[in-house]
């Protein structure tokens, strides 16, 4: 089993716009050479020509700097309801915007594009019978897309799990179930098993334990993503710096057996970090510094 070491662009949302500057600041800054981008970089709302324009100026710099993006994902600012949104035109137009964005991730040659399965509302996740609706129109959406992005050039789609009901795979038992109804579809729709996500609600000690994640579903997961997580704070997705380290429940020893044990052939293990808008959190060298020595802490344990 090969693991390779990835990260996430969200916390560089806002702060870097200029595709050549992130792919510099990842490659030469930081010291990452596969990075997950997201749809703040290029936007499939954003006008064809603007859209040609940035994908060129991308792929050049990540020649140059021997970088790659190799999935893209939506990001923490487009986490919204339109997958699962009652309105069937809102979501028709998601699945559009969906497929868009895959068939960019093939122009910067990623090999996936993912998202939330998709998020309901109260009203809708509380009865049963709509919630099942829906989870068949989303599945119906994902299939649009998957037929778009199949015909650019990717190799599958993916969803995260997540932290509750209406956001879908909140435990470990429902991402097993909706995968099953994804498998049954013949979808190459995979996992994103983010491990410090889960219910803490839940009566089940397994569902906000990582290594049980692990145990349970990384087989089904070419992606996972990593912060340092606290057992019981999960409002930060903590660098891998002290104090965190010290405090925190991810260490290498640890994290990377389990994954040899219980991944696929190959996986990729994405950093989704993030840094709060407050100074001196919000500065480019704290950033920068701390993403650097997260790469830095997993080095000599993942190919980079």
């Amino acid at each position: 089993m090969t693991l390779f070491l990835s990260l996430s662009c969200n916390p560089l949302l806002n702060r870097i716009a200029n595709p050549a500057d992130l792919v510099e600041t990842c490659a030469r800054d930081i010291g990452i050479k596969r990075i997950q981008m997201t749809n703040e970089v290029i936007n499939p709302s954003w006008p064809a020509n603007t859209i040609k324009r940035l994908t060129d100026e991308f792929t050049k710099s990540a020649a140059a700097n021997d970088l790659r993006a190799t999935s893209v994902m939506t990001s923490g600012y487009t986490r919204i309801n339109n997958m699962g949104h009652p309105d069937p035109d809102v979501r028709q137009w998601t699945f559009d915007w969906m497929a868009r964005l895959g068939e960019i991730a093939a122009d910067v040659g990623a090999d996936s594009v993912g998202s939330q399965f998709a998020i309901l509302t109260w009203q809708d996740y509380d009865d049963p019978a709509r919630r099942e609706v829906l989870i068949e129109a989303a599945l119906d959406g994902w299939e649009q897309v998957w037929e778009r992005c199949d015909r650019a050039g990717l190799k599958y789609i993916y969803w995260e799990t997540m932290s509750v009901g209406r956001e879908f795979g909140h435990t470990i038992a429902s991402a097993h179930e909706l995968n099953q109804k994804i498998k049954a579809r013949g979808l190459p729709f995979k996992l994103l098993l983010d491990v410090d996500h889960g219910d803490l609600q839940s009566e089940n000690p397994d569902d906000t334990d990582p290594y049980k994640w692990i145990e349970a579903l990384a087989v089904d997961s070419p992606i996972i993503h990593i912060k340092q997580s606290h057992a019981v704070n999960k409002s930060g997705h903590n660098p891998f710096i002290e104090p965190f380290n010290s405090e925190g429940r991810i260490h290498a020893a640890e994290l990377v057996p389990a994954l040899e044990a219980h991944g696929p052939c190959d996986m990729e293990v994405c950093l989704e970090l993030s840094f709060r808008e407050r100074e001196p959190t919000d500065s480019r060298a704290h950033v920068v510094d701390a993403l650097r020595r997260s790469v830095d802490y997993w080095r000599p344990h993942i190919q980079i």
